[in-house]
């Protein structure tokens, strides 16, 4: 259906070049990254040993865990900064919940946006260099309702493992937190996402 589609718009467009009086019309094949969302699912264990389930949606061009449960202890961290002071020891083996709400003081709402996705963004690169597992973060909203928000997750060109991102709403990510707080839990991430490579 989709090539029927991209077909039908290249023949409108070379069509409409050779109506405007262009002689020389040639196309040239071209590789582009297709990412396609996978069944994804985010659970956390609670004190009676049930999985309870969150709400959340992978962030575009994120890592799948290829079908299989990813299940490790969860780490809070309160900003960007203190993500940045862990050491490769506290990281590892880990899934990172960054929750850190975006700065409401910035009166420029899309300011204070892209200071946070700038930093959060580029954090699963960060934490999977240190052999984290995966990455949770609080949902890039002023929004204090539970509806995830998410962009794209960006790897570093030279990253050798590339671990999966999923962000939660504001209203999980304040009761994890405090679900943190009270004990230790662990996080099991089911099918984050599933990426495919296309050639268009």
């Amino acid at each position: 259906m989709l090539r029927r589609v991209i077909q039908k718009l290249r023949n409108g467009q070379k069509k409409k070049l050779k109506e405007a009086g262009a002689e020389n019309i040639w196309r040239q094949e071209v590789k582009v990254p297709v990412w396609i969302r996978g069944k994804e699912s985010l659970q956390i264990k609670t004190s009676n040993g049930e999985w309870k389930n969150i709400r959340m949606l992978s962030f575009g061009n994120s890592e799948g865990t290829g079908g299989k449960d990813l299940i490790a202890d969860i780490l809070l961290v309160n900003d960007i900064p203190e993500l940045n002071t862990l050491t490769s020891a506290q990281v590892k083996d880990k899934i990172i919940f960054v929750n850190s709400p975006i700065d409401q003081k910035i009166i420029n709402t899309v300011d204070s946006y892209l200071i946070s996705a700038k930093s959060k963004l580029l954090s699963a690169s960060v934490i999977g260099k240190k052999g984290a597992k995966g990455l949770i973060i609080r949902s890039l909203t002023t929004a204090s309702d539970d509806v995830p928000h998410a962009k794209m997750i960006y790897y570093e060109p030279d990253d050798k493992i590339k671990i999966p991102a999923v962000t939660i709403g504001a209203k999980s990510a304040n009761e994890l937190e405090k679900l943190l707080k009270k004990t230790g839990r662990k996080s099991k991430a089911y099918d984050v996402c599933r990426i495919e490579r296309r050639n268009n």
